[in-house]
């Protein structure tokens, strides 16, 4: 694919990554990634194509067709702004959409490190989390 970043269609392709907001996400991060690099031509046909490149990858992935028609939707209504602008306006999107997705998880997070699993507490999560909300 030479319209969206290769690495992150590979990510997304090969299931690296995993879980249905997470591809949204990524997705979502992929077109902003690519709408920073549109400078000249038509900005939104560049965006939709790519967008459609992207959701190729995995036809069947809601989520990624969901972050995909969000960053399209948003380049449909920042195309006549200068590209910086542009740029900061998709990336306030992509930041929305992440934190839509962001869950505390309700169960400890088990981090395995060598031999050894690290046990982070739920309540030690959601305390992050809501830290990070604020």
């Amino acid at each position: 694919m030479a319209v969206v970043d290769r690495e992150m269609e590979t990510a997304i392709r090969e299931l690296r990554v995993r879980g249905a907001p997470a591809i949204g996400i990524a997705a979502a991060y992929a077109m902003a990634l690519h709408s920073s690099k549109v400078r000249d031509g038509d900005y939104v046909a560049a965006m939709e194509t790519a967008g459609r490149e992207l959701c190729a990858t995995r036809p069947t992935a809601v989520n990624l067709a969901w972050g995909v028609a969000r960053m399209v939707r948003t380049a449909r209504e920042v195309a006549e702004l200068p590209s910086a602008a542009r740029d900061a306006r998709m990336a306030e999107v992509l930041q929305r959409a992440a934190w839509a997705h962001l869950r505390a998880p309700a169960e400890p997070l088990v981090l395995p490190r060598g031999v050894r699993r690290w046990r982070l507490p739920a309540y030690t999560t959601r305390e992050i989390v809501e830290e990070l909300r604020t």
